[in-house]
């Protein structure tokens, strides 16, 4: 035999057993049925925005549940929303990724009655860390805050959104 293929041998009984241990199991679907509500394809308004020449216009979401069934996901015009149940963690993250490059991820135990509250914990560039709420108005509508107090004081949005 060569040493060349010795060294192959070798390397090859030192390394698949790592491998194989390395390998994992994907982790158990989680039940997405709680955040389902955001299912389908909403239209909003804003209400109260910092630009004040925002106040009133309006936007669109859809939100699905991704094919392997690990995510609800939220298209946005500006980015996507993942959704998912952090077992191990005992609660739900909302993972933002912008189209320009900005992140969120924020977390909350989940829906109390009609409320929902979501904390941010990591924001891009360490920007200022804000507070998310949902109120279900109906099964088809909800009105959405999110404040974050900045170096210019505090920031209030807020957006009512109807499921058509």
């Amino acid at each position: 035999m060569s040493l060349r293929v010795i060294a192959t041998v070798l390397l090859a009984i030192v390394l698949l057993p790592l491998l194989a241990g390395a390998q994992t199991t994907a982790p158990q679907k989680p039940n997405l049925a709680p955040m389902a509500y955001f299912v389908g394809l909403w239209h909003c308004k804003f209400l109260k925005n910092p630009d004040p020449k925002l106040v009133g216009a309006t936007f669109s979401f859809a939100g699905a549940t991704d094919p392997a069934g690990y995510w609800e996901i939220l298209d946005l015009r500006d980015g996507r929303i993942n959704i998912t149940w952090d077992s191990p963690a005992n609660r739900w993250t909302f993972i933002y990724l912008g189209n320009g490059g900005d992140y969120s991820v924020m977390t909350t135990p989940g829906w109390v009655g009609k409320h929902l509250t979501l904390k941010e914990v990591v924001t891009y560039g360490d920007a200022p860390r804000g507070q998310a709420q949902f109120l279900k108005l109906s099964d088809s509508q909800y009105r959405g805050t999110y404040l974050a107090q900045t170096t210019s004081g505090l920031e209030a949005y807020e957006t009512e959104c109807t499921r058509v």
